[in-house]
């Protein structure tokens, strides 16, 4: 996800990472110009591996769903297993719940058949 793309850097790299492309911040100034905030989360599952990148995505998620943005998240793994995996009364569950549960959100799966 381009949007994390600073918020790591590989053991003995000098080299400045990219900073992220979207911000909580550039969320909220298009938002305040009149702009529906629309966030795409592809592979959303694999997206948080740390803290902060839990933090950050929370922050991005929060300020699209302050502004009655529209978040699309795309994963391979169902709300439960990711409830599971990333604490449900923890850092994971207010993302989960902004994305995943209340009016208007709708939950799309779709399984290959055998």
């Amino acid at each position: 996800m381009r949007a994390f793309t600073g918020m790591y850097q590989r053991e003995g790299d000098e080299t400045k990472p990219p900073s992220p492309v979207v911000t909580p911040d550039r969320i909220n100034r298009l938002a305040a110009k009149g702009l529906r905030p629309v966030l795409v989360l592809d592979e959303f599952d694999k997206s948080v591996s740390t803290d902060q990148r839990k933090d950050f995505l929370f922050d991005l998620v929060n300020s699209v769903w302050l502004h009655n943005g529209q978040v699309i998240a795309i994963s391979n793994t169902s709300y439960a297993e990711l409830a599971k995996a990333w604490g449900e009364n923890f850092g994971g569950g207010p993302i989960l719940r902004r994305i995943g549960r209340g009016d208007g959100c709708h939950n799309l799966a779709f399984v290959k058949s055998k």
